[in-house]
């Protein structure tokens, strides 16, 4: 599944049931107000080449374990409100942090 809701006036927190019973290939979610912890279920099922979740209220910090051996090409969280060290086990081809 390819998820992608750019600048949709979306609001509240990710539903964690957008992942239930498929992979997810690439989820994109930028510019947005979308709020709370990211759901964990994002890569329960698959490992996602490319999330990208900029220009939205996500808050807090993610658990270290949350991207596992996943095979991330892009990350971009930026322009949110996490805070707290991200450790990647493996490093995205593209990582932006930005404005956090």
């Amino acid at each position: 599944m390819l998820f992608a809701a750019y600048a949709n006036k979306l609001t509240g927190p990710i539903p964690a049931t957008l992942f239930e019973g498929t992979g997810v290939e690439g989820f994109f979610a930028d510019n947005n107000q979308l709020n709370g912890p990211i759901p964990a279920e994002l890569l329960k099922i698959g490992c996602p080449g490319s999330i990208s979740l900029g220009g939205n209220s996500l808050p807090g910090s993610i658990p270290r374990d949350f991207f596992g051996e996943c095979g991330l090409t892009k990350l971009d969280i930026s322009d949110n409100a996490f805070e707290g060290a991200l450790v990647l086990p493996v490093f995205p081809q593209f990582l932006n942090l930005s404005y956090n």
